[in-house]
């Protein structure tokens, strides 16, 4: 789905992306702790109506870095090999909350006289805050999180995208039939997100 402040309908597009990868985990505090730094190539092709004419567009490049911090608040201690795997032999019941902070950098390729880019040329701030609850062959999980954007002062043509933020919140119930098969209901909410150009 495009934002109608794109003016563009009927869309359909291909895109491909790469992405590398970094992640160091560690104990802080006595507690599981991980950062994360992503960075993303992508090539895309779409097509579609642009103010009901049609049109198409191809791009390549760099797309944003996201980096993320993530830390376990209660459950999953910091434990490596024998003892991480004694652990988990022993945890039939186990309860784990967690909270993280993405950010994502406006390093993608990015053209302020272009609708399509690869790059969102904002800081765009995501908060999580995540629960599961382990018991024999079921388990709850319980996530939420919310997306807060910078202004686009550079949007097409010298205009400028504001963008309220984001909510959301999903549900997941699960058991595990054997390992690799498991049978899971799940539901989800999400709002907010409403933009303006100027």
């Amino acid at each position: 789905m495009f934002d109608p402040a794109l003016r563009i309908e009927n869309a359909q597009f291909d895109l491909q992306t790469i992405g590398v990868k970094y992640i160091r985990s560690f104990a802080l505090f006595g507690k599981s702790a991980r950062v994360d730094l992503t960075q993303p190539y992508q090539i895309g092709h779409w097509s579609g109506l642009l103010n009901g004419a049609p049109a198409t567009v191809e791009r390549s490049g760099l797309a944003d870095t996201s980096l993320r911090f993530a830390v376990n608040l209660l459950g999953a201690p910091p434990l490596a090999g024998k003892e991480f795997a004694q652990y988990r032999a022993k945890a039939d019941h186990e309860t784990i909350v967690g909270m993280g902070l993405v950010l994502q950098l406006p390093t993608g390729q990015y053209y302020d006289d272009k609708l399509i880019n690869l790059g969102n040329n904002r800081f765009t701030f995501r908060p999580q805050l995540g629960a599961i609850h382990n018991w024999n062959k079921w388990s709850a999980e319980l996530t939420a999180q919310s997306w807060f954007f910078t202004a686009n002062d550079e949007f097409f043509n010298g205009k400028r995208l504001e963008q309220d933020p984001v909510y959301g919140a999903d549900a997941h119930l699960i058991y595990a039939i054997r390992p690799g098969l498991w049978l899971a209901g799940s539901a989800g909410y999400g709002g907010g997100g409403v933009t303006a150009v100027n």
